[in-house]
């Protein structure tokens, strides 16, 4: 009855949030994450992900491929999807109905931290179906326990990381600016990928793409090296810090939300 009341009310249900901590489960980050997948998951939009990977599993997958070609189009799909999926659930949650449940929080950061693991966890079980269909199809050759878990790990880390820049720069939390200079370092790194004159000048820029790059190679190889798993933890480490950006920017905003 509480799910159901929960799904049909949306986030000013969350004005009940309680006032004081009662544990890590029950603190009102945790609260509002719980609360903000049983939303999403009651949407139309959940199942449309899940339908969406799964159908991309057969397509892709009706004519068997080597593992180093699984990974490369799961992290591909998936990262997609964590991109798109994400956009949808932020837009979703940012509302005019959040007024009221901000005004029970302690600060806005814990309804920020709370939404954006929401979206990361989310980003598990689609990976997971996508793997399943695709080893239910037999279409994955050399596939063994030991490479398809590395390759879920990274994966899954690599989603989880678009995932979580994704929230970051969503409106209202990030500014325009912010989001114009995360596009223009998009743009230069695609430049600096090129042949074009000044290219190598400007590489450095991909440096903070390093730890991502460890990851998505440890899937394609289903092998972890010392360097692979430094970029694991650092990728991990982008993630917090990104929340914890997020949730700084939604303190200091003035919301004007619709």
């Amino acid at each position: 009855m509480k799910t159901d009341m929960i799904a049909s009310s949306g986030p000013e249900l969350l004005s009940n949030f309680p006032m004081s901590r009662r544990g890590f489960w029950h603190s009102q980050t945790m609260t509002i994450a719980r609360f903000t997948l049983l939303i999403y998951l009651k949407s139309a939009w959940s199942w449309g992900e899940l339908i969406f990977v799964v159908s991309m599993a057969g397509v892709l997958f009706k004519f068997p491929g080597d593992v180093n070609y699984y990974a490369g189009v799961a992290n591909g799909i998936l990262s997609f999807t964590a991109f798109v999926g994400t956009a949808i659930l932020i837009h979703r949650s940012m509302t005019a109905r959040l007024y009221l449940p901000l005004s029970r929080l302690h600060s806005r950061a814990a309804y920020m931290r709370g939404v954006i693991i929401a979206a990361a966890v989310l980003r598990i079980p689609l990976y997971l179906a996508f793997q399943i269909s695709a080893l239910a199809l037999a279409g994955i050759t050399g596939a063994t326990f030991g490479n398809m878990l590395i390759a879920a790990l990274g994966g899954i880390t690599l989603s989880i990381v678009a995932s979580v820049i994704t929230a970051t720069f969503s409106p209202p939390q990030a500014t325009r600016m912010a989001r114009i200079i995360l596009l223009t370092w998009f743009a230069v790194i695609l430049y600096s990928s090129t042949s074009a004159p000044l290219a190598a000048v400007i590489e450095f820029t991909r440096i903070p793409l390093a730890p991502l790059a460890a990851c998505y190679t440890a899937t394609l190889t289903g092998v972890v090296t010392l360097w692979t798993l430094a970029g694991f933890v650092l990728s991990w480490g982008y993630v917090i810090g990104l929340t914890w950006l997020a949730s700084h920017w939604l303190e200091q905003r003035d919301l004007i939300l619709h």
